[in-house]
């Protein structure tokens, strides 16, 4: 005959039950974290043979189009908005995930990204998420940081740098973070240079220059040389949060 479990069996039981449902909850929820980051930044074409790594306010939006529209004009057009998280599974590594995977290890295909002078981006990102946007209090809510009313760029500097660089939003997060060294990379160009480096890569993909798609509406008028009046206080935390891109991208701090 049986033997029924005791108390003590039943409770061990249930807590098995309940660490298990929470833990396959966390994964859950993990993996669509995952899921959405790399559908955001990643635009992968099997047939021009190439992935973008996306960068946030380093002329993303122009190479994005330029790549869609070059590889399938139909789908660029039924996709109308690009920047959106359901056109970005259309177009990233989620679309083909095998043979993203596989396009890595590929050096036939060209893997590259841009970055940006780290005052330049800082400004323009300021300008465009925290000043201007209208879902501006969003942005604002996560650092802490009035939902109305005017932010000064130094109080939104100060609001970063209480921020661990992974637990940042990538329109601000370190560029070093968002492009780490283990990512196989065969060309990383300057915004500063884009004209002339995103040439370059048009040049490998064997497509004309006249492909270049030039979307202007996330533009900031910060200019590409960072060229910006900024406080000594602000150039400092600027100089603090971001070290590893002035060192590994051969941007000067002042």
């Amino acid at each position: 005959m049986p033997v029924e479990p005791d108390g003590t069996d039943r409770f061990q039981a249930m807590s098995r039950k309940a660490v298990e449902s929470y833990y396959r909850w966390r994964i859950a929820i993990l993996f669509r974290i995952l899921r959405n980051e790399l559908a955001l930044r990643s635009v992968f074409s099997p047939r021009l043979k190439v992935i973008y790594f996306c960068n946030p306010k380093v002329a993303g939006s122009t190479i994005i189009g330029t790549l869609v529209r070059s590889d399938d004009p139909d789908l660029a057009r039924e996709l109308g908005d690009l920047n959106t998280l359901a056109a970005r599974r259309r177009i990233s590594s989620e679309h083909d995930p095998m043979a993203f995977w596989s396009a890595l290890n590929d050096p036939a295909v060209l893997k590259f990204s841009f970055v940006r002078d780290p005052y330049s981006r800082l400004l323009s990102c300021y300008k465009d998420k925290i000043v201007q946007a209208q879902n501006a209090e969003r942005f604002r809510r996560a650092l802490g940081l009035p939902e109305t009313g005017e932010v000064a760029f130094s109080a939104f500097l100060k609001a970063i740098a209480r921020q661990r660089p992974g637990a940042m939003n990538r329109h601000w997060r370190p560029q070093a973070r968002l492009l780490p060294p283990s990512l196989p990379m065969d060309f990383i160009g300057k915004f500063e240079h884009f004209d002339g480096d995103f040439g370059k890569v048009l040049d490998r993909l064997n497509l004309p220059a006249s492909n270049l798609t030039v979307l202007r509406g996330h533009a900031t008028g910060t200019g590409a040389g960072g060229a910006v009046s900024l406080t000594s206080e602000e150039i400092s935390l600027i100089n603090r949060i971001y070290r590893e891109d002035f060192l590994r991208f051969g941007y000067c701090m002042r």
